[in-house]
């Protein structure tokens, strides 16, 4: 079966669950797209020196040596401490979307997507599972009006 040519997009998946990006990653490549996937802070930083059309974040990440805890609680937002020190100033104005398990109602998925939302190129938080129509949909949204769904 060949691939639908439905994006042309170079993705970064930053999420260190690599069951789940990998699932994400080849429905990306059936729709003809390109996906560097990266599971921690250090492949997160050398990937973004790469050109992207679009970055998928996951907002927790399991706690790790190089992700401070009091940055991370206890491993939620460490996709958020990530994406600010190593990725955001190599791709300033690329868009981008959360992409979490993280339950919508509690303090963490707030504070998580609230930091982030700030920054040029965020596009909004969708809850897993999302579907990749979902994802690419919200990737190709305008600045600012990205929505948390979930």
């Amino acid at each position: 079966m060949k691939p639908r040519k439905e994006t042309s997009r170079r993705i970064l998946l930053i999420d260190d669950n690599e069951e789940a990006m990998g699932h994400l990653a080849d429905a990306i490549r059936v729709r003809g797209g390109d996906v560097v996937q990266v599971a921690s802070r250090r492949q997160a930083r050398e990937a973004a020196k790469g050109r992207f059309d679009g970055i998928i974040v996951d907002l927790m990440f399991a706690p790790a040596d190089d992700i401070p805890a009091r940055e991370s609680d206890s491993g939620f937002r460490g996709g958020a401490f990530i994406f600010e020190h190593d990725v955001r100033h190599l791709q300033p104005a690329t868009p981008f979307v959360i992409l979490t398990a993280v339950d919508k109602t509690t303090a963490v998925y707030r504070a998580g997507v609230e930091q982030l939302q700030q920054h040029k190129g965020f596009r909004g938080a969708l809850e897993k599972p999302a579907t990749l129509g979902e994802i690419l949909r919200l990737l190709h949204t305008e600045q600012g009006s990205g929505k948390r769904r979930g």
